[in-house]
């Protein structure tokens, strides 16, 4: 198989082969036997990844993408408020906690005396209780 061969399984011209070639820095001597002048395995496989790239879609197929892409940015919408509703229940209700942590915290006692009242007693007295 020669360009020309490959051109006209693909559906383009050999200059189109050459331009894609040049464009991607590929020399030919790498994809062609020197001696014949035709493809080598290695090479066909090259031309083909080049080649086999998608084409654009059609405007039809981009109408039903863009329908799609709306559905879901609406859906998401919906759900991000449903998220931002939630979040505020749960401030309110950290909030309420915080109160009640800070209501408990005065009613305790504290166990220790604070620093710098310290008892006047022995060692063993502060040890026994006595």
């Amino acid at each position: 198989m020669n360009i020309k061969t490959f051109a006209n399984q693909k559906g383009i011209s050999p200059q189109a082969v050459y331009k894609k070639l040049n464009q991607h820095g590929i020399q030919l001597s790498t994809i062609t036997n020197a001696d014949t002048g035709s493809i080598t395995p290695d090479g066909e496989a090259v031309l083909n990844k080049l080649f086999s790239q998608p084409k654009p879609a059609g405007a039809h197929q981009l109408k039903d993408t863009i329908a799609s892409l709306q559905t879901e940015i609406a859906s998401l919408k919906t759900e991000n408020e449903a998220l931002r509703a939630r979040v505020r229940e749960l401030e309110t209700e950290r909030d309420w906690l915080r109160g009640q942590n800070t209501e408990l915290l005065t009613r305790i006692p504290p166990a220790l005396p604070a620093p710098g009242q310290t008892e006047k007693r022995g060692l063993l007295a502060r040890l026994f209780g006595k």
